[in-house]
């Protein structure tokens, strides 16, 4: 996963974890200063699209805006 001032992104890698997943959940602990992503449902209030499935089969990455969320996160992260 790659968080810049204004995109977040996540790798290949992350989509084969969870094969067949398009929409997950990011979940931030505050105390123990770590971020981790599920999988949830296209209703879900907190769902992020993170990936779509092209017309040859394969998963596509698709970043996401995460422009007001990128600078408290760094702050926090220290």
């Amino acid at each position: 996963m790659t968080i810049s001032d204004d995109k977040i992104r996540f790798n290949t890698a992350c989509l084969k974890k969870f094969e067949d997943v398009e929409y997950v959940e990011l979940l931030l602990n505050t105390v123990e200063k770590c971020i981790a992503i599920r999988p949830c449902e296209k209703n879900n209030p907190n769902a992020i699209r993170w990936g779509a499935l092209r017309e040859d089969g394969r998963w596509a990455v698709l970043p996401k805006s995460c422009r007001g969320f990128a600078e408290p996160l760094y702050s926090l992260m220290g």
